[in-house]
């Protein structure tokens, strides 16, 4: 892409536009720079959440302190990854809705969405929500976007991408151990055994794939249900938008720990919840899906798979590794029941 040879990247042709000026660094001096973004973009967005949910000043403090030491966003900073510009993007985007600046809200949610593809479902929430200027501006600056990155890179890399790359990309890193999606979660527990571990229950290939096809299908379709209330109820917008960032990440193919800095927003709302009823199962259940989105799952499984070398990791063992995605799927389950009660 743009002139340069090496390995493919595995990240839509997008972002080969957008981090164009770093290639002109050095490997330290980009690494060094994105980081400290990533920094001022962490701050913005819990800046963003406090304001936005009408929590009191000395809030932000407090998710600056936390969020500074939370694991994933370290993951995030070690890693040098751009999970922190997506997460940002789509908290403005949602400060920018509360704000009725839907233009500006469509071309943070078009960045995210042509960085990594699954932010795309922003638009279901738009949809629902009846948000046209919104939509239809996040639906322009997409295929703004993507004329832009063709006429960057070209024709040949764009396709490239869907038809080779993201074929490769599932195959190979599907039932990798930090997959916390459900298409790696199911993969893990009934897929063919891999490298790293091996199933609960070995299912035939098409079996296990036709189970995530079912099961992110029930997601997607009660997602679907539920948000309808927000097209009656406007209160419950923030909900709704929490459970679309969740939902994001259960449906991607792939979702890594360093993508967990988008959750600072529904992790937000149960805070709020719980500030303005301060119930004892509340706060447990949020300090529940903290403790298992915050487990450092590479070093548990490097543990792991040191205590079983030269085998790889047996069934019980790696059930041990599924604390993040479980955490995932309580935070869904609890923004769910939030808009069903209401």
């Amino acid at each position: 892409m743009l002139g340069f040879h090496g390995v493919p990247t595995i990240h839509p042709p997008f972002n080969a536009v957008l981090f164009l000026p770093l290639s002109f660094l050095n490997y330290k001096a980009s690494f060094v720079i994105i980081n400290i973004i990533s920094l001022i973009l962490l701050l913005l967005i819990n800046r963003l959440v406090v304001r936005g949910l009408e929590l009191s000043c000395e809030w932000f403090l407090n998710f600056s302190c936390f969020t500074l030491f939370w694991h994933p966003v370290l993951y995030c900073l070690g890693l040098g990854q751009s999970s922190m510009i997506i997460a940002a993007c789509l908290v403005g985007g949602w400060f920018c809705l509360r704000s009725e600046k839907e233009y500006i809200a469509g071309f943070f949610f078009a960045i995210a969405t042509l960085m990594k593809l699954f932010p795309g479902l922003v638009l279901l929430y738009l949809l629902m929500r009846k948000n046209w200027r919104a939509f239809f501006a996040t639906v322009f600056f997409i295929v703004l976007g993507i004329s832009v990155t063709v006429l960057a890179v070209g024709l040949d890399d764009m396709w490239t991408y869907p038809n080779i790359i993201m074929g490769k990309f599932l195959n190979n890193f599907s039932n990798l151990i930090n997959n916390h999606s459900i298409n790696g979660l199911i993969s893990r527990v009934f897929g063919e055994r891999s490298g790293w571990t091996e199933p609960l229950i070995q299912l035939p290939l098409q079996i296990s794939s036709l189970l995530i096809i079912l099961t992110n299908s029930v997601i997607l379709i009660y997602t679907i249900l539920k948000m309808r209330v927000i097209a009656v109820k406007k209160e419950l917008a923030d909900y709704a938008f929490g459970l679309t960032i969740v939902t994001m990440l259960l449906l991607s193919p792939i979702t890594w720990g360093h993508m967990f800095p988008v959750l600072i927003l529904p992790l937000g709302l149960l805070l709020r919840d719980y500030i303005h009823e301060p119930l004892s199962r509340r706060l447990r259940l949020l300090l529940v899906i903290l403790f298992l989105l915050s487990l450092p799952d590479l070093i548990i499984a490097r543990a792991l798979m040191a205590i079983h070398h030269p085998f790889v990791m047996p069934w019980y063992s790696m059930l041990l590794t599924l604390g993040p995605s479980a955490g995932i799927v309580l935070l869904w389950i609890v923004l769910i029941r939030r808009l069903s009660i209401s």
